[in-house]
């Protein structure tokens, strides 16, 4: 592991010599990643994604995707689109990633499991002190 590398802990991403505030699956951190046991997947992950919240925020990296009032992530493992950033309106199972608290006010889209996804297995690496990520 290098300095560079984010480091997800239960309390937090460890990240050039800084430990920031991350969300985690209710059920912690896991080797073996089940349906719906609400835990985070240990392992290498890669980025695939970056999006978020242009009012709260200022833009993370060139490549990242601005959240708006109609974004949404699917959650509905009989959708083809689950496990995807979707816009509404939506007629299957979601979650709104515009919220009113901070906690999608900077998501990193990880690869486990993406872009073809299987049921339970989608991964969201969210901060609610965004900023602390942009320094």
């Amino acid at each position: 592991m290098t300095p560079a590398d984010l480091v997800l802990t239960p309390l937090g991403v460890r990240f050039g010599g800084r430990l920031l505030p991350c969300s985690i699956g209710k059920g912690g951190l896991t080797t073996a990643k089940r349906e719906g046991d609400g835990a985070t997947p240990v392992g290498t992950h890669h980025i695939v994604g970056l999006l978020y919240r242009p009012d709260r925020i200022r833009r993370p990296a060139s490549w990242a995707e601005a959240i708006g009032p109609g974004d949404l992530w699917s959650d509905d493992s009989r959708d083809i689109a689950y496990n995807h950033h979707v816009r509404a309106p939506y007629g299957h199972s979601h979650e709104a990633l515009r919220r009113a608290d901070p906690l999608y006010d900077l998501v990193l889209v990880m690869d486990w499991n993406w872009p073809n996804a299987r049921p339970g297995d989608c991964l969201l690496y969210t901060s609610d002190a965004a900023d602390d990520l942009l320094c």
